[in-house]
């Protein structure tokens, strides 16, 4: 075998162990832009050190002094996107942790968060017999969703009650046999109410 393709050859395999317990060049330029999510965007240390275990983006809340961690995130990975539903002042950084520890943090970075009010969905009912089901496709920001019903397509409408955005489905479990109910749904958050729903009228 020619010496130089075996030396290069165990060089090869010997490069992880090499550089494993290096310490890691931190990862650098954290952005953020804001819109339904707030999304972070950073690159990984120059030159990168391949053996990062996980990245840890840490998160400072509005009117608090003190980071926390927010999430775990894979090697190789160099983005996430945070849900927030609350307005207000939000910092974030950035560090990798390997065997040897943890690297210094990125630069931090700051965004005034204000969630955009909910957009709306298609709501469909399922007759049940003395249970109504509503099934909906979620919506991106939304905190919550309120669900109204009357009786009848003439009937005023009132508030029946809160649901979860996720996963989309709510069980009006009060509903009498014989009768026919109308539905609809709309979505909220800090910034206000989104536009209702189509309107779902279930005869028994």
């Amino acid at each position: 075998m020619n010496k130089r393709f075996f030396l290069s050859f165990i060089l090869g395999l010997l490069a992880p162990a090499l550089t494993w317990g290096q310490v890691l060049n931190p990862p650098n330029s954290l952005a953020i832009t804001g819109g339904d999510t707030i999304v972070l965007v950073w690159k990984n240390g120059d030159p990168p050190v391949p053996n990062e275990m996980f990245f840890v983006v840490e998160i400072k809340k509005p009117n608090t002094m003190i980071y926390e961690i927010l999430q775990y995130v894979a090697r190789d990975v160099v983005t996430y996107t945070d849900r927030q539903f609350i307005p207000g002042h939000y910092c974030y950084r950035v560090k990798a942790i390997n065997d040897a520890g943890d690297s210094d943090y990125t630069n931090e970075a700051c965004i005034d968060f204000m969630p955009k009010i909910p957009g709306t969905t298609v709501l469909a009912v399922t007759n049940g017999g003395e249970k109504r089901t509503l099934t909906w496709t979620p919506i991106p920001g939304a905190l919550s969703i309120k669900t109204y019903r009357r009786e009848t397509k003439n009937g005023l409408w009132y508030f029946l009650s809160y649901a979860g955005n996720m996963p989309g489905l709510f069980d009006d479990e009060i509903a009498t046999v014989g009768t026919v109910y109308c539905y609809r749904l709309k979505a909220y958050n800090w910034a206000g109410d989104g536009k209702y729903s189509n309107e779902v009228c279930d005869p028994n």
